[in-house]
């Protein structure tokens, strides 16, 4: 060796090119060798450069002999793969095959230029996108292994070479036993490196990407884990040479799906922190540089969707943006890129309606889809991202449905067929709006049936006969087509059910369970309206299977967590209760309320009897979405702004609903009410006539329950232990509730010793967590908040901005049976996007083991809040019932005077100072807080 920096090295090579030196052959191949060891111990791309100048040297001076070849044939390819000239690939191509050639069967070299030369057809493949490439370097990776071994021969190398085109194939044709061999054979290959191999790093490191690849198509959760484990152990080896721009680029892809299989934001930081750690490694204007730039894009697109920060979809535009100017045109990835960056613009334009963004988004895709020449599942994809774009501008429904179509045509064997069949189907089902046409209905039925239901694929399933059914009933609505549409609504529970049996990320499992929204209601109504007794049975279990799985499923895939650790599974019609167990189960008249696009349905569930149906003709979905969003402004937000003025909600809840189920209903009993789905977010006990002199509350005591099973534990008796009263945590972000702590004062005023206070700094997060579990009563009063995208995540809020969060409260055992009174904003509201899991903060106390939950369904006054408590606790105490304590406290609050209120509670309602008798005399005669808005808010939930 001669011992020189590789600055001083490369003019050497360049002389042995230019002149004639002494022993040139011989300065070649030391040349040679510190190149190879160069690069081998410090990855620097300038000793590529003087590995393929001394061999090139090496090659004139010695001839063209495969021992010749092969060196430049390798620094070549190496140089390739980290600056991406097409020129150095096409010369490794050539001088590698001419190696090859030039070497007699049976040659103890001969798997070694065999294993290069594969290597060099799959750059050539994923360079151009050729499946003869591919083809070709997987056979010559498997002749590799086939020699016979010999001295030298690197069977480590040539199994992670196989598995790596094996990966490869499986993206292309997306067949199973692809990606199963591919990890099976880099699998054998760790195994067969020693533990000093420079390349081991790159073996743990491909070894990683395929189980990411499996999980990714998958969903079994083990891959990923592997996968995270395999490309931990690649960083260590890889971190004693400055990392590696795969191993950094792998493990940040891990973690990418890692948040969404826990939507936890600390995994999708980690992969940035990843990808920005790959691109500091990538040379300017390389490949590697420009990948860098996508994944970094596209995270930044993941992180815009859960925060909802501007600046991160702005960005992203900008770093995909730069990563298409990187990207030769004649390159596979351009087209993928452009698809990419027209994605990350339609997110933009549905966040901030910018039609520059969606027509920009449309021209990019056009561009993707115009490059791929040849149809491939990419461009299957990219096709049916353009027409999943199109279905969201006017008039462009036919076009949108041809490239659905083509998607399907080309898509082959890809397991993504049979989803964009699905998609067939919704735009063939919405071309001709509103009403479908015959021959579109019956081409929709015919890919929902033919392409769709046979799928392997249960998410598949469920969706096509979900839609099949909502098809069958558009036509008619006699007893067959409800039977038929019933059957068809059963095969998506099965499908559903089997889904739910699986382990599935957050990503799959969320995906799912919002499709399935409305599924078993649906199922339920269309076997209700049959009216027979054995349907209307079928009717209340699939309801009840329906809500179980959905939630259960729900707080498994937001926890990540297996359904064996804590989330065991219910199997249908097995340990799912059957109707007559539940009627026999009940200890008050229970109705289930169904909506859905033909009108809703009551199912009436009378201790012992049978259940029977309450048709509902007026109570239509899309109803109930026009009362929610005129009500209570944007339905995915619910969004109170002022003092929303709800005596017009309350008015169609009776016309609609409650003056049917008045007359079913005896007069002074409790009546508990299930409502599904959307329904769950109205307060049916204040619906009454536009008079006021019929209404729920005047005729019986309605509560609410997420479920008509009653819960395992009877309770009886009164509640053990004193009660834990917490009331306005500070410090906190949150703006202060000044009559919390009034509230607070009024509430042990009336409520016996023991007594737990813990106001403003007491309210910790540890010293409620302490206290919940010793406690008979706990009332909360304090800020809360729903998170939409993850409920389990969604706050109560304590002292130092550390909260409780729904999924805390799950983890909670309250053996003493609490009642829990939440005297905080929307802590009975489930998420309106998927209500039909009926995850809330109040349910989730309840699932603790609380007897019984008070909660509010939208933002709450803080004082007409605070005199509701103390009213509440005063008719509660002696000996009523809570349900019907809350009820009185209402009706109170509702019809109460100034001069009542501050007779009654005068800490909390002040006296304002008056000019004269007739105001100081309007003032006390006022009703302040008679409407619903402020007494309607708060609900009973539960079954004691």
């Amino acid at each position: 060796m001669l011992g020189l920096p590789v600055t001083d090295l490369i003019p050497l090579a360049r002389r042995l090119l230019d002149e004639r030196i002494d022993d040139a052959a011989e300065v070649a191949v030391t040349l040679v060798e510190e190149a190879e060891e160069g690069y081998r111990t410090t990855t620097d791309i300038r000793y590529l450069d003087l590995g393929v100048l001394a061999s090139l040297a090496l090659l004139r001076l010695g001839g063209e002999s495969p021992e010749y070849l092969d060196p430049y044939g390798f620094f070549l390819h190496s140089r390739y793969t980290r600056l991406s000239h097409d020129s150095d690939l096409a010369e490794a191509r050539k001088t590698l095959q001419a190696s090859r050639d030039g070497t007699p069967l049976g040659h103890h070299r001969l798997p070694n230029r065999l294993s290069v030369l594969g290597l060099c057809e799959l750059e050539y493949y994923k360079r151009y996108g050729r499946h003869d490439d591919l083809e070709r370097a997987i056979a010559h990776f498997e002749e590799a292994l086939e020699a016979p071994r010999s001295p030298g021969a690197d069977h480590a190398s040539y199994r992670n070479n196989l598995g790596l085109a094996l990966r490869h194939r499986f993206l292309l044709h997306g067949r199973r036993p692809d990606i199963d061999q591919s990890i099976a054979s880099l699998t054998k290959s760790v195994a067969l490196s020693a533990p000093e191999d420079f390349f081991l790093a790159s073996r743990h490191d491909n070894l990683a990407a395929s189980y990411c690849q499996r999980y990714e198509f998958f969903g079994n959760r083990a891959d990923l884990d592997a996968a995270i484990d395999a490309g931990t152990r690649a960083e260590a080896l890889a971190g004693v040479r400055g990392g590696s721009f795969s191993v950094f680029n792998n493990l940040a892809k891990s973690y990418s799906l890692m948040y969404e299989a826990t939507r936890t934001l600390s995994h999708i930081d980690q992969a940035m922190e990843y990808y920005r750690a790959a691109l500091d490694l990538a040379a300017e204007g390389s490949a590697d540089r420009a990948m860098a730039l996508q994944n970094i894009g596209s995270k930044l697109v993941v992180r815009f969707r859960h925060l909802r920060h501007v600046e991160d979809i702005n960005q992203s535009v900008a770093y995909l943006e730069a990563a298409v100017a990187l990207t030769d045109r004649a390159s596979s990835e351009h087209a993928g890129r452009l698809n990419d960056l027209a994605m990350a613009l339609a997110s933009r334009h549905a966040a901030l309606e910018s039609e520059e963004d969606l027509e920009r988004a449309h021209s990019l895709l056009t561009a993707a889809v115009g490059q791929a020449h040849s149809p491939t599942p990419l461009k299957a994809g990219w096709l049916n991202n353009m027409g999943s774009l199109l279905m969201s501008r006017p008039g462009t429904m036919n076009a949108a449905l041809q490239c659905f179509q083509e998607a399907v045509a080309m898509s082959g064997e890809s397991p993504d067929q049979t989803r964009y069949a699905l998609n067939v189907g919704l735009a063939l089902g919405h071309r001709d709006r509103p009403g479908v046409t015959g021959p579109d209905r019956a081409e929709a039925m015919r890919v929902y049936t033919r392409i769709c239901l046979p799928s392997p694929d249960p998410s598949v399933r469920m969706s096509a006969a979900h839609r099949l059914g909502d098809l069958i009933l558009s036509e008619d609505s006699s007893p067959g087509r409800y039977r038929e549409a019933a059957r068809q609504y059963e095969v998506g529970v099965a499908a559903s059910r089997e889904l739910a049996s699986t382990q599935r990320d957050f990503g799959h499992g969320i995906a799912w369970v919002r499709e399935a929204q409305g599924l078993a209601v649906k199922c339920a109504a269309a076997y209700a309206s049959l009216t027979d007794a054995d349907a209307c049975n079928r009717a209340v279990e699939v309801l009840e299977y329906g809500r179980q799985m959905l939630t259960e499923e729900a707080v498994a895939s937001y926890l990540a967590a297996p359904r064996d650790a804590g989330h065991p599974e219910v199997e249908f019609g097995t340990d799912s209760p059957s109707a007559a167990q539940i009627c026999s189960g009940i200890r008050h008249l229970t109705i289930y309320l169904l909506a859905t696009a033909r009108g809703g349905i009551a199912l009436v569930l009378r201790p012992g009897q049978a259940p029977r149906p309450l048709p509902l003709d007026g109570l239509k979905e899309s109803e109930v979405r026009t009362q929610l969003v005129r009500h209570f402004g944007d339905i995915h937000r619910i969004d109170h702004s002022g003092t929303p003025r709800l005596r017009g909600l309350c008015s169609w809840m009776w016309k609609t609903v409650m003056s049917e189920i008045t007359k079913v209903t005896p007069q002074g009993e409790r009546v508990v009410l299930v409502p599904c789905g959307l329904l769950a977010l109205l307060p049916w006990h204040a619906a009454e006539s536009d008079t006021g002199q019929d209404g729920a509350a005047a005729h019986a005591t309605f509560t609410v329950a997420p479920s008509a099973r009653p819960p395992a534990t009877v309770f009886s008796g009164p509640t053990a232990g004193g009660i834990l009263a917490v009331a306005d945590p500070r410090p906190s972000s949150a703006p202060a509730l000044p009559f919390a702590l009034l509230e607070l004062e009024e509430v042990l005023r009336t409520y016996p010793p023991p007594h737990v206070r813990l106001p403003g700094e007491k309210a910790s997060r540890k010293a409620v967590l302490e206290e919940v579990t010793n406690s008979g009563v706990i009332h909360l009063a304090c800020h809360a908040s729903v998170y939409a995208d993850v409920p389990l995540e969604s706050p109560l809020a304590l002292a130092h901005d550390e909260p409780i969060t729904v999924a805390d409260i799950l983890g909670l055992k309250l053996d003493n049976h609490p009642g829990v009174i939440l005297s905080a904003c929307w802590t009975a509201l489930v998420n309106p996007e998927v209500a039909d899991e009926t995850i809330s903060h109040g349910t989730a106390w309840l699932s603790a083991g609380a007897r019984f939950v008070i909660g509010s369904l939208w933002p709450v006054f803080d004082r007409s809040t605070a005199l509701l408590m103390a009213c509440f606790y005063q008719e509660w105490l002696p000996d009523a019932h809570p349900a019907y304590a809350l009820k009185a406290a209402q009706q109170w609050l509702r019809e109460a005077t100034n001069a009542e209120l501050a007779e009654r509670f005068p800490r909390l309602a002040s006296v304002p100072e008056f000019g004269s008798p007739a105001a100081r005399g309007f003032w006390r005669t006022a009703t302040p807080y008679s409407e619903p808005y402020y007494w309607a808010g708060f609900v009973y939930t539960g079954h004691e």
